[in-house]
Parts: C-alpha cells; structure tokens; sequence
C-alpha cells in the first residue's frame, strides 16, 4: 500500500505526528434503477453529441449523434428505440449507424421527428454503436436561428431521468 502525500506514515507517527483512528466504512446499496450487479434489470441511458462549428453557418455541414447504454445488470432483449428531432433548417439528413435503422419519421412543427431502433440487445455494461444524423444547415433569410435537439429513449423498461437528452444548438443565416 501506498501513502498520499499527505497521509503520515509509521515513521512520522512515531515522531510524534497527529494520529486518528481509522474511518469505518459502509456500503450502501445502489439504487435499484443504477444497479450493476446481477440483481438489477436492464436499464437504458442515452448519450448525445453534435458535430461541426456552432454557430452553423448557411451551407455548413453537421451532425448529431446518439449512443445508447445498458447501465442495469441484465441484457436488454428487446430492440432499443430513440426519438431525435431534427430543426426544419437541418436539410438532406442521412442517417447511419451499425445496427440503426430508420423505423419512423414524423414531420412535425419546426422539426422532424425520427424514431431510430437498434436491433441487436445490448448486454449489461456496453453501448450500441452511435447513430448519427449528418446534415446541411440551410437558412436562407437573415437572422439568428437556435434551439435544442433531444434523443429520447421510448422503450426503456427501467423509465427514469436518464432516458433523454438535449443538446443547443445555434445557427446564423444567410
């Protein structure tokens, strides 16, 4: 065992350093929507990230990405599905991504909203590959543009605060 810097050792205790008695340490059990033994279910998170230069500029290339984690102690067995929604000035999107495929698409007000589904289960304790939405950003009227873009899992059997995610997101037009 090694001693922190500022941790004494034998030596300086018995020079006469300050001692105190060892800390009593309990462990506490997770909760169970955390859990990582083999006593919690599946649970799913989701992780996002966007690509390219912010503020988008007219004509300027991007993308948006999103990862989704099994953080519970059992296989997810079923298919995992996200919403991302994609601005109406995010134009000739392409979605990839190894496993993902494009099981919905819903125009919405200011947006389009994609439902993208990962086929194989995700084990305990690993991720699915990133799907990722490439796109060109497209404001031909001037002024500033922005807003939020969120990927939502919507089957995940443990719910809970780490099924979405936003991410801003700002632009500039032509």
């Amino acid at each position: 065992m090694t001693s922190s810097p500022n941790s004494p050792t034998r030596r300086s205790i018995a020079r006469g350093a300050a001692w105190s008695a060892p800390a009593l340490v309990l462990a506490t059990p997770a909760l169970a929507h955390a859990a990582s033994g083999a006593g919690g279910g599946p649970d799913l998170a989701v992780s996002t990230s966007m690509g390219g230069s912010q503020p988008y500029v007219n004509g300027a290339a991007g993308s948006q990405s999103a990862t989704v984690s099994n953080v519970g102690g059992k296989a997810f067995t079923a298919s995992a599905s996200v919403t991302i929604g994609v601005s109406e000035f995010f134009t000739n999107p392409s979605v990839s991504g190894s496993g993902w495929a494009v099981t919905g698409r819903v125009p919405s007000s200011g947006e389009t909203l994609y439902t993208l589904t990962y086929g194989p289960q995700i084990p305990a304790g690993t991720s699915t590959p990133p799907v990722t939405i490439s796109w060109t950003y497209n404001k031909t009227t001037s002024g500033d543009s922005g807003g939020l873009w969120c990927a939502e899992i919507i089957n995940d059997p443990a719910g809970g605060g780490n099924d979405s995610l936003c991410r801003v997101w700002s632009g500039q037009g032509a």
